[in-house]
Protein backbone atom coordinates (compact mmCIF):
# COMPACT_ATOMS: atom_id res chain seq x y z
CA UNK A 1 0.00 0.00 0.00
CA UNK A 2 1.25 3.53 -0.73
CA UNK A 3 -0.06 6.56 1.00
CA UNK A 4 0.99 10.04 1.04
CA UNK A 5 0.83 12.10 4.06
CA UNK A 6 1.09 15.60 4.88
CA UNK A 7 1.26 16.02 9.08
CA UNK A 8 0.43 19.34 10.60
CA UNK A 9 3.77 20.18 11.64
CA UNK A 10 7.64 18.97 12.19
CA UNK A 11 7.04 17.52 15.66
CA UNK A 12 7.56 13.75 16.04
CA UNK A 13 4.16 12.97 17.39
CA UNK A 14 2.73 14.59 14.37
CA UNK A 15 5.46 13.52 11.88
CA UNK A 16 7.06 10.29 13.01
CA UNK A 17 4.75 8.70 14.37
CA UNK A 18 2.52 8.23 11.64
CA UNK A 19 5.36 7.48 9.37
CA UNK A 20 6.30 4.52 12.21
CA UNK A 21 2.63 3.13 12.20
CA UNK A 22 2.23 3.16 8.22
CA UNK A 23 5.83 1.16 8.27
CA UNK A 24 4.81 -1.08 11.13
CA UNK A 25 1.90 -2.13 8.35
CA UNK A 26 4.20 -2.21 5.55
CA UNK A 27 3.03 0.27 3.74
CA UNK A 28 5.17 3.14 1.43
CA UNK A 29 4.45 6.16 3.18
CA UNK A 30 5.42 9.13 1.57
CA UNK A 31 5.76 12.61 3.56
CA UNK A 32 7.48 15.63 2.54
CA UNK A 33 11.07 16.79 4.36
CA UNK A 34 10.73 17.49 7.71
CA UNK A 35 12.02 20.96 7.15
CA UNK A 36 9.06 22.29 4.84
CA UNK A 37 6.80 21.04 7.63
CA UNK A 38 5.61 24.06 10.11
CA UNK A 39 6.97 24.48 13.79
CA UNK A 40 6.55 26.58 16.75
CA UNK A 41 8.94 29.37 14.52
CA UNK A 42 7.88 29.13 11.33
CA UNK A 43 4.56 28.07 8.81
CA UNK A 44 4.87 25.54 6.44
CA UNK A 45 6.32 25.95 3.12
CA UNK A 46 2.55 25.62 1.76
CA UNK A 47 3.06 26.24 -2.21
CA UNK A 48 5.56 23.31 -1.80
CA UNK A 49 3.25 21.10 -0.08
CA UNK A 50 0.73 21.88 -3.13
CA UNK A 51 3.07 21.47 -5.70
CA UNK A 52 4.97 18.37 -4.02
CA UNK A 53 1.24 16.69 -3.86
CA UNK A 54 1.10 16.34 -7.87
CA UNK A 55 4.35 14.69 -8.22
CA UNK A 56 3.18 11.42 -6.55
CA UNK A 57 0.86 8.72 -8.98
CA UNK A 58 -0.47 5.49 -8.34
CA UNK A 59 -1.59 6.35 -4.93
CA UNK A 60 -3.86 4.26 -2.34
CA UNK A 61 -5.18 7.14 -0.18
CA UNK A 62 -3.83 10.65 0.76
CA UNK A 63 -4.24 11.54 4.31
CA UNK A 64 -3.85 15.20 4.93
CA UNK A 65 -3.66 18.10 7.94
CA UNK A 66 -6.04 20.78 6.33
CA UNK A 67 -4.04 22.74 9.09
CA UNK A 68 -0.65 22.37 7.25
CA UNK A 69 -2.22 23.31 4.01
CA UNK A 70 -4.16 26.10 4.86
CA UNK A 71 -2.26 27.85 7.77
CA UNK A 72 1.05 26.38 7.48
CA UNK A 73 0.61 24.07 10.79
CA UNK A 74 -1.06 23.81 13.67
CA UNK A 75 0.32 26.59 15.38
CA UNK A 76 -0.17 28.60 12.99
CA UNK A 77 -3.58 28.72 12.52
CA UNK A 78 -3.83 30.17 15.98
CA UNK A 79 -1.38 33.13 14.81
CA UNK A 80 -2.73 33.20 10.91
CA UNK A 81 -4.14 36.59 9.99
CA UNK A 82 -4.48 35.79 6.22
CA UNK A 83 -9.02 36.32 5.10
CA UNK A 84 -11.04 33.14 4.71
CA UNK A 85 -10.79 33.71 0.24
CA UNK A 86 -6.96 33.70 1.07
CA UNK A 87 -6.71 30.51 2.61
CA UNK A 88 -9.34 28.81 0.89
CA UNK A 89 -6.57 29.42 -2.26
CA UNK A 90 -4.45 26.86 -0.71
CA UNK A 91 -7.07 24.24 0.29
CA UNK A 92 -8.76 24.02 -3.02
CA UNK A 93 -5.72 21.85 -3.65
CA UNK A 94 -8.08 18.53 -2.41
CA UNK A 95 -10.62 19.19 -4.27
CA UNK A 96 -8.13 19.39 -7.73
CA UNK A 97 -6.96 16.48 -6.80
CA UNK A 98 -10.00 14.39 -6.27
CA UNK A 99 -11.27 15.55 -9.64
CA UNK A 100 -7.63 14.46 -11.36
CA UNK A 101 -8.66 10.90 -9.27
CA UNK A 102 -11.94 10.60 -8.62
CA UNK A 103 -11.07 6.22 -7.04
CA UNK A 104 -8.51 8.36 -5.01
CA UNK A 105 -8.97 8.16 -1.14
CA UNK A 106 -8.63 11.17 0.34
CA UNK A 107 -8.48 11.20 4.40
CA UNK A 108 -8.40 15.31 6.06
CA UNK A 109 -8.07 16.46 9.34
CA UNK A 110 -9.02 19.62 10.89
CA UNK A 111 -9.13 21.17 14.23
CA UNK A 112 -11.35 23.31 16.06
CA UNK A 113 -9.30 26.52 17.59
CA UNK A 114 -9.08 26.06 21.05
CA UNK A 115 -9.02 28.61 24.06
CA UNK A 116 -6.58 28.24 25.93
CA UNK A 117 -6.91 29.19 29.88
CA UNK A 118 -3.81 31.10 30.52
CA UNK A 119 -1.79 33.82 29.37
CA UNK A 120 0.62 31.90 28.31
CA UNK A 121 1.36 32.79 24.27
CA UNK A 122 4.18 30.80 23.19
CA UNK A 123 1.87 29.04 21.02
CA UNK A 124 -0.67 31.95 19.99
CA UNK A 125 -0.96 35.53 18.90
CA UNK A 126 0.89 38.06 20.61
CA UNK A 127 -1.40 39.46 22.42
CA UNK A 128 -2.64 36.46 24.18
CA UNK A 129 0.28 37.09 27.38
CA UNK A 130 -1.96 40.42 28.22
CA UNK A 131 -5.48 38.97 27.03
CA UNK A 132 -5.41 35.43 26.89
CA UNK A 133 -7.13 34.31 30.15
CA UNK A 134 -9.59 37.23 29.40
CA UNK A 135 -10.62 36.05 26.10
CA UNK A 136 -10.86 32.87 27.69
CA UNK A 137 -13.20 33.82 30.78
CA UNK A 138 -15.46 35.87 28.05
CA UNK A 139 -16.04 32.69 26.15
CA UNK A 140 -16.92 30.38 29.37
CA UNK A 141 -19.35 33.27 30.29
CA UNK A 142 -20.85 33.93 26.92
CA UNK A 143 -21.93 30.26 26.81
CA UNK A 144 -22.90 29.27 30.13
CA UNK A 145 -25.25 32.05 30.15
CA UNK A 146 -26.53 31.02 27.36
CA UNK A 147 -25.76 34.24 24.72
CA UNK A 148 -25.32 31.66 22.36
CA UNK A 149 -28.23 30.07 20.04
CA UNK A 150 -26.47 27.98 18.12
CA UNK A 151 -28.73 28.18 15.26
CA UNK A 152 -27.91 31.83 15.19
CA UNK A 153 -23.61 31.65 15.93
CA UNK A 154 -23.55 33.49 12.27
CA UNK A 155 -25.46 36.45 12.95
CA UNK A 156 -23.97 36.29 16.92
CA UNK A 157 -20.71 36.90 15.79
CA UNK A 158 -21.72 39.46 12.77
CA UNK A 159 -23.23 41.59 15.56
CA UNK A 160 -20.65 41.10 18.14
CA UNK A 161 -17.75 42.16 15.51
CA UNK A 162 -19.96 45.44 14.50
CA UNK A 163 -21.43 46.12 18.04
CA UNK A 164 -19.91 44.40 21.22
CA UNK A 165 -21.91 45.75 24.07
CA UNK A 166 -24.00 42.78 25.46
CA UNK A 167 -26.98 43.25 28.19
CA UNK A 168 -25.18 40.77 30.27
CA UNK A 169 -22.84 42.93 33.16
CA UNK A 170 -20.75 39.71 34.10
CA UNK A 171 -19.57 39.94 30.03
CA UNK A 172 -19.53 43.69 29.90
CA UNK A 173 -17.09 43.66 32.85
CA UNK A 174 -14.79 41.22 31.43
CA UNK A 175 -15.26 42.88 28.08
CA UNK A 176 -14.27 46.24 29.16
CA UNK A 177 -11.04 44.87 30.47
CA UNK A 178 -9.68 43.61 26.45
CA UNK A 179 -9.30 46.23 23.94
CA UNK A 180 -12.04 46.09 20.97
CA UNK A 181 -9.97 45.45 18.26
CA UNK A 182 -7.74 42.33 19.96
CA UNK A 183 -11.27 40.87 20.45
CA UNK A 184 -12.82 41.63 17.08
CA UNK A 185 -9.46 40.30 16.21
CA UNK A 186 -9.55 37.16 18.06
CA UNK A 187 -13.55 36.47 17.04
CA UNK A 188 -12.85 37.24 13.64
CA UNK A 189 -9.91 34.38 13.28
CA UNK A 190 -12.05 32.01 15.25
CA UNK A 191 -14.98 32.67 12.48
CA UNK A 192 -12.61 32.05 9.60
CA UNK A 193 -12.04 29.02 11.12
CA UNK A 194 -15.16 27.76 11.72
CA UNK A 195 -16.33 28.12 8.11
CA UNK A 196 -13.26 25.95 6.85
CA UNK A 197 -14.36 23.09 8.96
CA UNK A 198 -18.11 24.07 7.29
CA UNK A 199 -16.54 23.84 3.56
CA UNK A 200 -14.57 20.90 4.53
CA UNK A 201 -18.15 19.14 5.84
CA UNK A 202 -19.58 20.83 2.63
CA UNK A 203 -16.86 18.81 0.88
CA UNK A 204 -17.70 15.63 2.01
CA UNK A 205 -20.91 16.13 1.01
CA UNK A 206 -20.06 16.52 -2.45
CA UNK A 207 -17.61 13.96 -2.60
CA UNK A 208 -14.01 15.70 -2.67
CA UNK A 209 -13.10 13.81 0.88
CA UNK A 210 -14.20 10.31 1.75
CA UNK A 211 -13.42 11.09 5.60
CA UNK A 212 -12.90 13.68 7.56
CA UNK A 213 -12.08 14.29 11.86
CA UNK A 214 -12.31 17.40 13.25
CA UNK A 215 -10.56 17.65 16.27
CA UNK A 216 -11.43 19.65 19.43
CA UNK A 217 -7.91 20.66 20.21
CA UNK A 218 -7.98 21.26 24.15
CA UNK A 219 -11.19 21.61 25.04
CA UNK A 220 -13.69 22.18 28.14
CA UNK A 221 -17.82 21.97 28.85
CA UNK A 222 -18.20 25.49 27.28
CA UNK A 223 -16.66 28.45 24.89
CA UNK A 224 -16.93 29.38 21.59
CA UNK A 225 -14.95 26.03 20.58
CA UNK A 226 -17.81 24.03 22.79
CA UNK A 227 -20.61 25.58 20.68
CA UNK A 228 -18.90 25.69 17.07
CA UNK A 229 -18.55 21.29 18.00
CA UNK A 230 -22.26 21.45 18.60
CA UNK A 231 -23.24 23.02 15.64
CA UNK A 232 -20.86 21.02 13.10
CA UNK A 233 -22.21 18.07 14.75
CA UNK A 234 -25.86 19.40 14.18
CA UNK A 235 -24.77 19.88 10.59
CA UNK A 236 -23.35 16.50 10.63
CA UNK A 237 -26.00 14.46 12.18
CA UNK A 238 -28.67 16.22 10.22
CA UNK A 239 -27.42 14.57 6.81
CA UNK A 240 -27.32 10.61 6.86
CA UNK A 241 -25.29 9.96 3.91
CA UNK A 242 -22.21 11.92 5.78
CA UNK A 243 -22.59 10.49 9.25
CA UNK A 244 -20.37 7.77 9.14
CA UNK A 245 -17.72 10.13 7.18
CA UNK A 246 -17.44 12.73 9.39
CA UNK A 247 -16.24 12.31 13.26
CA UNK A 248 -16.23 15.40 15.55
CA UNK A 249 -14.00 14.37 19.04
CA UNK A 250 -10.91 15.78 21.32
CA UNK A 251 -7.70 15.22 20.00
CA UNK A 252 -5.37 16.87 17.90
CA UNK A 253 -1.77 15.86 17.63
CA UNK A 254 -2.75 11.94 17.42
CA UNK A 255 -5.33 12.55 14.81
CA UNK A 256 -2.85 11.76 11.17
CA UNK A 257 -1.63 8.60 13.21
CA UNK A 258 -5.30 7.43 13.81
CA UNK A 259 -6.85 8.25 10.06
CA UNK A 260 -4.28 6.58 9.16
CA UNK A 261 -4.47 3.25 10.57
CA UNK A 262 -8.06 4.53 9.58
CA UNK A 263 -7.66 4.12 6.09
CA UNK A 264 -5.38 1.15 5.89
CA UNK A 265 -8.35 -0.50 8.31
CA UNK A 266 -10.75 0.35 5.54
CA UNK A 267 -8.57 -0.75 2.85
CA UNK A 268 -8.57 -4.19 4.28
CA UNK A 269 -12.15 -4.21 4.94
CA UNK A 270 -10.86 -5.00 8.69
CA UNK A 271 -12.55 -3.16 11.65
CA UNK A 272 -10.61 -4.18 14.95
CA UNK A 273 -12.48 -4.96 17.70
CA UNK A 274 -11.32 -3.54 21.22
CA UNK A 275 -12.18 -5.01 24.42
CA UNK A 276 -11.98 -2.26 27.19
CA UNK A 277 -10.58 -2.89 30.93
CA UNK A 278 -11.19 -0.77 34.03
CA UNK A 279 -9.86 -0.78 37.58
CA UNK A 280 -12.61 -2.43 39.78
CA UNK A 281 -12.19 1.26 42.03
CA UNK A 282 -12.28 3.67 39.97
CA UNK A 283 -14.56 6.01 37.50
CA UNK A 284 -13.79 3.84 34.36
CA UNK A 285 -15.20 5.04 31.33
CA UNK A 286 -17.71 7.60 33.48
CA UNK A 287 -14.09 9.37 34.32
CA UNK A 288 -14.27 13.05 32.70
CA UNK A 289 -10.57 14.04 31.65
CA UNK A 290 -8.97 17.52 31.40
CA UNK A 291 -8.45 19.21 28.27
CA UNK A 292 -11.47 17.57 26.90
CA UNK A 293 -14.48 18.18 28.96
CA UNK A 294 -16.41 14.69 28.47
CA UNK A 295 -16.78 11.52 30.14
CA UNK A 296 -13.22 9.17 28.31
CA UNK A 297 -15.89 6.43 27.33
CA UNK A 298 -17.45 9.53 24.60
CA UNK A 299 -13.60 9.84 23.62
CA UNK A 300 -12.64 6.43 23.54
CA UNK A 301 -16.41 5.26 21.40
CA UNK A 302 -14.61 8.50 18.99
CA UNK A 303 -11.34 7.87 18.46
CA UNK A 304 -12.39 3.87 17.35
CA UNK A 305 -14.29 5.10 15.04
CA UNK A 306 -11.72 6.78 13.13
CA UNK A 307 -10.16 3.46 13.05
CA UNK A 308 -13.02 1.76 11.38
CA UNK A 309 -13.33 -0.21 14.79
CA UNK A 310 -15.70 -0.79 17.41
CA UNK A 311 -16.37 -1.58 20.97
CA UNK A 312 -17.10 -5.11 22.16
CA UNK A 313 -17.96 -6.10 25.38
CA UNK A 314 -17.35 -9.60 24.29
CA UNK A 315 -14.17 -10.72 25.35
CA UNK A 316 -13.93 -13.75 23.13
CA UNK A 317 -14.88 -11.34 19.71
CA UNK A 318 -12.17 -9.00 20.89
CA UNK A 319 -9.48 -8.48 18.49
CA UNK A 320 -7.20 -6.27 21.22
CA UNK A 321 -7.61 -5.84 25.02
CA UNK A 322 -7.35 -2.29 26.09
CA UNK A 323 -5.68 -2.12 30.13
CA UNK A 324 -6.87 1.53 30.58
CA UNK A 325 -4.95 2.72 33.73
CA UNK A 326 -7.14 5.72 35.53
CA UNK A 327 -6.93 7.43 39.03
CA UNK A 328 -9.66 6.69 41.46
CA UNK A 329 -10.65 9.97 41.68
CA UNK A 330 -10.16 12.72 38.67
CA UNK A 331 -7.66 13.02 36.52
CA UNK A 332 -4.99 16.11 37.22
CA UNK A 333 -1.90 17.73 35.24
CA UNK A 334 1.25 15.95 37.37
CA UNK A 335 3.11 18.22 34.75
CA UNK A 336 1.56 21.21 35.99
CA UNK A 337 1.32 19.71 39.49
CA UNK A 338 5.06 19.80 39.79
CA UNK A 339 5.92 23.35 38.42
CA UNK A 340 3.38 24.95 40.41
CA UNK A 341 4.46 22.45 43.26
CA UNK A 342 1.18 21.78 44.14
CA UNK A 343 0.59 18.00 45.73
CA UNK A 344 -0.44 15.11 43.56
CA UNK A 345 -2.75 12.42 45.10
CA UNK A 346 -1.20 9.40 44.05
CA UNK A 347 -3.12 6.13 42.43
CA UNK A 348 -4.11 3.51 44.94
CA UNK A 349 -1.65 0.65 45.49
CA UNK A 350 -4.69 -1.90 44.95
CA UNK A 351 -5.60 -0.32 41.29
CA UNK A 352 -1.44 -0.64 40.45
CA UNK A 353 -1.40 -3.97 41.99
CA UNK A 354 -4.73 -5.11 39.70
CA UNK A 355 -3.12 -3.88 36.72
CA UNK A 356 -0.12 -5.84 37.44
CA UNK A 357 -1.98 -8.64 37.92
CA UNK A 358 -4.28 -8.47 34.50
CA UNK A 359 -0.70 -7.84 32.22
CA UNK A 360 1.19 -10.63 33.95
CA UNK A 361 -1.15 -13.27 32.68
CA UNK A 362 -0.99 -15.05 29.30
CA UNK A 363 -3.11 -13.99 26.83
CA UNK A 364 -3.86 -15.23 23.05
CA UNK A 365 -5.41 -11.66 22.06
CA UNK A 366 -3.14 -8.85 21.47
CA UNK A 367 -2.81 -6.22 24.61
CA UNK A 368 -2.43 -2.60 25.31
CA UNK A 369 -1.39 -0.66 28.18
CA UNK A 370 -3.17 3.03 28.56
CA UNK A 371 -1.94 4.70 30.96
CA UNK A 372 -4.22 7.71 32.21
CA UNK A 373 -4.00 8.22 35.39
CA UNK A 374 -2.80 11.83 34.83
CA UNK A 375 -2.30 14.44 31.69
CA UNK A 376 1.16 14.78 30.67
CA UNK A 377 3.02 11.56 31.56
CA UNK A 378 2.54 7.86 33.29
CA UNK A 379 2.30 6.86 36.62
CA UNK A 380 6.34 6.58 37.76
CA UNK A 381 5.11 4.33 40.80
CA UNK A 382 3.18 2.07 38.29
CA UNK A 383 5.96 1.94 35.46
CA UNK A 384 8.49 0.93 37.89
CA UNK A 385 6.92 -1.82 39.68
CA UNK A 386 5.24 -2.71 36.01
CA UNK A 387 8.55 -3.46 34.46
CA UNK A 388 10.33 -5.82 37.17
CA UNK A 389 7.00 -8.07 36.87
CA UNK A 390 5.96 -7.51 33.36
CA UNK A 391 7.52 -8.53 29.72
CA UNK A 392 6.64 -5.10 28.21
CA UNK A 393 7.75 -6.66 24.90
CA UNK A 394 4.00 -8.75 25.21
CA UNK A 395 2.19 -5.30 24.56
CA UNK A 396 0.92 -4.35 20.95
CA UNK A 397 1.38 -0.94 22.02
CA UNK A 398 1.74 1.95 25.38
CA UNK A 399 0.98 5.39 25.29
CA UNK A 400 0.56 8.07 28.38
CA UNK A 401 1.18 11.32 26.42
CA UNK A 402 -0.25 14.59 26.84
CA UNK A 403 -4.26 14.17 27.03
CA UNK A 404 -6.35 11.27 27.15
CA UNK A 405 -7.31 11.76 23.53
CA UNK A 406 -3.48 11.87 22.04
CA UNK A 407 -2.79 8.84 24.18
CA UNK A 408 -5.32 6.63 23.01
CA UNK A 409 -5.50 7.50 19.47
CA UNK A 410 -2.05 6.81 19.36
CA UNK A 411 -2.21 3.47 21.39
CA UNK A 412 -5.18 2.16 18.83
CA UNK A 413 -3.64 3.16 16.06
CA UNK A 414 -0.98 1.20 16.56
CA UNK A 415 -2.18 -1.71 17.90
CA UNK A 416 -4.64 -1.72 15.00
CA UNK A 417 -1.47 -1.67 12.51
CA UNK A 418 0.27 -4.09 14.29
CA UNK A 419 -2.76 -7.00 14.59
CA UNK A 420 -2.81 -6.55 11.33
CA UNK A 421 0.11 -6.79 10.12
CA UNK A 422 0.45 -10.03 11.78
CA UNK A 423 -2.25 -11.09 10.46
CA UNK A 424 -1.17 -11.20 7.12
CA UNK A 425 2.40 -12.04 8.16
CA UNK A 426 3.70 -9.00 7.30
CA UNK A 427 7.80 -8.43 9.01
CA UNK A 428 8.05 -5.31 10.66
CA UNK A 429 8.63 -6.40 14.25
CA UNK A 430 11.86 -4.27 14.33
CA UNK A 431 10.26 -0.64 13.66
CA UNK A 432 7.11 -1.67 15.94
CA UNK A 433 9.47 -2.70 18.75
CA UNK A 434 11.68 0.50 18.53
CA UNK A 435 8.33 2.43 18.31
CA UNK A 436 6.84 0.51 21.37
CA UNK A 437 10.31 1.52 23.44
CA UNK A 438 10.35 5.06 22.31
CA UNK A 439 7.00 5.01 24.07
CA UNK A 440 8.19 3.95 26.78
CA UNK A 441 10.89 6.11 27.38
CA UNK A 442 9.38 9.38 26.11
CA UNK A 443 5.47 9.21 27.78
CA UNK A 444 7.15 7.13 30.68
CA UNK A 445 10.80 8.33 31.39
CA UNK A 446 10.93 11.33 29.93
CA UNK A 447 7.75 13.12 30.75
CA UNK A 448 6.75 11.00 34.12
CA UNK A 449 9.97 11.08 35.70
CA UNK A 450 12.90 12.58 34.78
CA UNK A 451 10.89 15.88 33.19
CA UNK A 452 9.00 15.95 36.16
CA UNK A 453 11.15 15.68 38.59
CA UNK A 454 13.20 18.96 36.81
CA UNK A 455 10.58 21.08 36.31
CA UNK A 456 9.16 20.32 40.24
CA UNK A 457 12.97 22.35 41.04
CA UNK A 458 13.23 24.60 37.95
CA UNK A 459 9.93 25.27 36.90
CA UNK A 460 9.21 24.74 32.98
CA UNK A 461 10.08 27.74 31.27
CA UNK A 462 13.70 26.39 30.98
CA UNK A 463 16.86 28.37 29.87
CA UNK A 464 18.79 26.44 27.14
CA UNK A 465 21.36 25.86 29.33
CA UNK A 466 18.72 23.93 32.07
CA UNK A 467 17.62 21.89 28.67
CA UNK A 468 21.02 20.68 28.22
CA UNK A 469 21.14 20.05 32.08
CA UNK A 470 17.65 18.18 31.28
CA UNK A 471 19.01 16.07 28.40
CA UNK A 472 21.97 14.94 30.75
CA UNK A 473 19.67 13.75 33.60
CA UNK A 474 17.50 12.19 31.57
CA UNK A 475 20.02 10.23 29.09
CA UNK A 476 21.98 9.00 32.69
CA UNK A 477 18.28 7.40 33.61
CA UNK A 478 18.20 5.76 30.41
CA UNK A 479 21.74 4.04 31.18
CA UNK A 480 20.05 3.06 34.84
CA UNK A 481 16.73 1.47 33.39
CA UNK A 482 19.14 -0.16 30.14
CA UNK A 483 21.54 -1.43 32.54
CA UNK A 484 18.85 -2.69 34.98
CA UNK A 485 15.74 -4.20 33.96
CA UNK A 486 16.22 -7.34 31.32
CA UNK A 487 12.88 -5.50 29.45
CA UNK A 488 15.47 -3.04 28.10
CA UNK A 489 18.46 -4.97 27.95
CA UNK A 490 19.94 -4.63 23.83
CA UNK A 491 18.34 -1.33 23.75
CA UNK A 492 20.27 1.76 22.92
CA UNK A 493 19.67 5.57 22.15
CA UNK A 494 20.64 6.79 18.82
CA UNK A 495 19.76 10.32 19.51
CA UNK A 496 17.74 12.48 22.08
CA UNK A 497 16.84 16.56 21.16
CA UNK A 498 14.07 18.77 22.08
CA UNK A 499 12.28 19.72 18.59
CA UNK A 500 10.68 22.70 19.45
CA UNK A 501 13.95 23.67 22.21
CA UNK A 502 11.34 23.28 24.84
CA UNK A 503 10.96 20.98 27.50
CA UNK A 504 7.28 19.92 27.04
CA UNK A 505 8.26 17.41 24.12
CA UNK A 506 11.38 15.09 23.36
CA UNK A 507 12.75 13.40 20.49
CA UNK A 508 14.42 9.45 21.32
CA UNK A 509 15.25 7.35 18.93
CA UNK A 510 15.60 3.88 20.08
CA UNK A 511 17.76 1.36 18.26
Amino acid sequence: MKILVIPMDDRPCTYDFPLQIGQIYGAEIIIPPKDKMGNLEKIADRDFLINWTKDFKDLDGIVISSDSLAYGGLISSRRNYQSFEEIIKYLNVIVQIKKNNPDLQIYVCSTILRISNSNENQEEKEYWKDYGKLIHDYSLATDKNHLINDDDYDQYVTDLLINPNTSNSEINKIKKLIPLEILKDYIDGRFRNFKINKLLIKWVKEGFIDYLSICADDSSQHGFNVVEKRILNQIVNSNEKIKDKINIYPGADEAISAMLSGLINRKNNFSPKFYPVYSKLSQGDDLITMYEGIPLKNTLVNQIKVLNGEITDNLDSANIILYIYTHQNKQVDHYLNAAYHKETEPVLDKIKDEFIDYLSKDSEKEIVLIDLAYANGADNSFMSKLIEKVDIKKLSSFSAWNTTGNSLGTALAHSSARYISKKQNIKSEKIHYKFLYERFFDDWLYQGFSRLNYVYKNGYNLSTDQLLKLKDIYSEDIKKITSNNKSFRNISIREINFPWNRPFEISVEVE
